[in-house]
Parts: structure tokens; sequence; C-alpha cells
């Protein structure tokens, strides 16, 4: 999971933690809390490996879209 170096500054001082993720789309918004994810102790950007990010895109894009599709049934018809 961990990986060697910053994808931002190249440094190897990473350190293993967890973040929340707020997410937006269309006027809707999502919190995911506590995922996992590493920190650069150097400049301090926080990066999630792919592992544990794809999972969380589906998961956010599956929501997106049927929130989509529940705003569109609940709209008055003209």
């Amino acid at each position: 999971m961990t990986k060697t170096s910053c994808p931002n500054c190249k440094s190897k001082n990473i350190k293993i933690t967890s973040t929340d993720l707020d997410l937006k789309r269309g006027g809707f918004e999502t919190s995911i809390k506590g995922v996992p994810a590493q920190i650069c102790g150097s400049c301090g950007e926080v990066f999630i490996p792919g592992t544990i990010a794809e999972p969380i895109s589906e998961f956010a894009e599956s929501t997106f879209a049927k929130v989509t599709k529940a705003k569109k049934a609940l709209q008055p018809i003209p």
C-alpha cells in the first residue's frame, strides 16, 4: 500500500494516516470519513493509493448517478 516517495516533492518521508474526503458533483455533496491515505512529512501532500482510490471513486460515481436519477424523478412534470 505504501509509496516509496511523494508524488509531489519526491521525498521519501512518507507516513501512513487517514483522511476525510469531501466529494462534490452537480450540486450534490458527500463525505467519506477515515479513508486510508499517506502523507508526505516534507511537503504535506496527502495521497490515496490506487487500490483504495479506485473503489472509492466507483462508489462515488454510483452514488452521484443514483442521486441525480432520483432528483430527476422528483421534478414536477410541466
